[in-house]
């Protein structure tokens, strides 16, 4: 019986023959498609390498793995071996491509030379993609972090004539009918051109800051609020058609862009911004305390649901601000605890996941960078949230961010469902936007339309 069998592993090619049919075959299950990956990738090879021999790339965290194997695959661009010496780290590629790198010969670990390099490609696209790794001095793919500071221009003023701009234009009547309602002061072409020419972004606000620093003169507002506390909230302004920024938003069902402000508790307003229906408002809750320079040092800011997200909690810590949101319902409230063997005697029941603190620890440093770069005013916080947001998955930045998020946010809600008074303090605070809007809507007494398609000049309104 044995040697028919042998014989008849003999007439296939042998046992090692077969073996090797078996593996080829084997391969390919589980729809396993990398093995599939190199003939596609052969046709381009030589395209791809000498691009990168005109490409300067760096990593915009401290994780410089990805870039250490593109500098091994590089050098062995020209070679014939098949197996190279496990020499470099690819704990940046998930399981499956590690398994598909790695061979074993003879008891010692190697990597496959066609296998590492197909990895290391299709790492550094998504790290390209999520801003991990970045090409200097290039524009799509520039490093995130960097942003130039913004030209302060300097335009000459016109005190009685700005004022009618100031009000014809804040009350939304327009040059038409402003002018129309003071002909023998002023015409609309001049109104128009005023505006145009005298004021600006810049020049409104630090109107602005100069009417809060003799506000907070003042003792009588200090009974209303405390100083260093600001809320955070959008409202929906409707827009004409043909615009850059107006969408149909689906809560009001009519066209229009999301007036951001700020305000204090004091009831007056600190900063306001204009966006996108569309756009998630969570990133731009720090923009406004930031850029904001009154006298007002605020280090505590309330906002609507939008700001429950976990990263959003954990940018603003780092900050030394505290985010106090308004909880609606509580069927996506995630706690976390400690540590998997932590179990606490009443409230257990509460978390149902754990804390990531490798990631954090990992990556504290890179968040302490992003964090100096914001405080220097090279970087928006808005920017920066946008950017880490998308392609999430990848980015490592915004996995540690967002894990440092989840142990501030399960602070909070653990403090919000045991104090009173914080839960009062919350609805008490977010209610005043609401108030600040009914102001607004009768301040601009012209009508409820931004009248202009520009988006300087809606900002100029919406301020």
């Amino acid at each position: 019986m044995g040697h028919t069998i042998r014989q008849l592993l003999a007439e296939q090619g042998g046992v090692e023959a077969l073996s090797g049919q078996l593996h080829a075959v084997t391969a390919y299950h589980d729809n396993n498609y990398l093995p599939l990956l190199w003939p596609i990738h052969s046709h381009d090879r030589s395209a791809l390498f000498r691009l990168l021999d005109l490409l300067q790339l760096e990593s915009s965290t401290r994780d410089h793995r990805l870039l250490e194997a593109l500098v091994v695959v590089r050098q062995h661009q020209g070679s014939r071996r098949s197996a190279l010496a496990a020499s470099v780290d690819v704990g940046f590629a998930s399981q499956r491509w590690q398994a598909f790198v790695r061979e074993d010969v003879n008891g010692k670990v190697f990597h496959g030379r066609r296998a590492l390099e197909l990895c290391v490609f299709m790492y550094l696209a998504e790290a390209l993609q999520s801003g991990d790794v970045f090409v200097v001095s290039s524009g799509a793919c520039a490093d995130y972090r960097a942003q130039p500071l913004a030209w302060d221009a300097k335009l000459d003023d016109a005190t009685r004539r700005n004022l009618f701009v100031v009000f014809g234009f804040g009350c939304n009547l327009g040059e038409s009918q402003t002018a129309r309602h003071a002909p023998e002061a002023i015409d609309r072409h001049s109104l128009r051109r005023i505006n145009a020419q005298h004021v600006s972004v810049e020049k409104l606000e630090a109107a602005l800051r100069d009417i809060i620093h003799e506000y907070a003169r003042f003792d009588l507002p200090r009974f209303w609020g405390r100083p260093n506390v600001a809320i955070a909230d959008g409202t929906h302004m409707e827009l004409r058609g043909n615009n850059l920024l107006g969408e149909q938003h689906i809560r009001y069902g009519r066209y229009g862009g999301i007036a951001y402000h700020h305000i204090s508790s004091t009831y007056i307003a600190l900063f306001s911004n204009f966006i996108a229906c569309g756009v998630w408002e969570a990133v731009y809750i720090l923009d406004g305390l930031l850029q904001d320079r009154s006298d007002f040092a605020v280090d505590r800011v309330h906002a609507d649901t939008h700001g429950q997200s976990e990263p959003v909690f954990g940018l603003p810590y780092l900050l030394g601000i505290k985010l106090l949101p308004r909880m609606r319902t509580w069927n996506d409230a995630v706690f976390y605890r400690p540590a998997k063997d932590i179990v606490y005697r009443h409230i257990d029941p509460l978390f149902s996941r754990t804390v990531g603190w490798e990631l954090i620890e990992t990556h504290w440093q890179d968040m302490m960078q992003v964090v100096l770069s914001i405080q220097a005013g090279k970087v928006l916080p808005s920017m920066l949230l946008r950017k880490l947001g998308s392609h999430s998955r990848q980015n490592r930045l915004y996995r540690a961010f967002r894990e440092l998020g989840r142990v501030v946010r399960t602070l909070f809600l653990l403090s919000f469902v045991s104090e009173g008074d914080l839960r009062q303090s919350i609805r008490a605070e977010t209610t005043k936007i609401e108030s600040y809007n009914d102001f607004l809507d009768w301040i601009g007494f012209g009508g409820p339309i931004l009248k202009s398609g520009d988006p300087i000049e809606q900002l100029k309104q919406v301020k």
